[in-house]
């Protein structure tokens, strides 16, 4: 799984948006629909953002289990 693809599930798992996530990270929208799409990298101060935003740690992020709750 890529971090993008963590991104969403995390995301969807909360019942946000894309575009609600985005604007709480401060990522323009289609930058983050790019991460969650694998056709743009993430950069680490927007992986800090995410990881901050929901309350886990960047490794938690990179390597989201779905299988364990948040």
């Amino acid at each position: 799984m890529s971090s993008g693809d963590n991104i969403k599930k995390i995301r969807e798992q909360k019942g946000l948006l894309q575009k609600q996530l985005a604007a709480e990270v401060n990522i323009p929208y289609t930058s983050y629909n790019k991460v969650e799409n694998n056709t743009r990298d993430i950069a680490i101060d927007e992986l800090e953002r995410f990881a901050g935003y929901f309350g886990i740690t960047i490794d938690q992020v990179v390597h989201f289990d779905v299988n364990r709750s948040m």
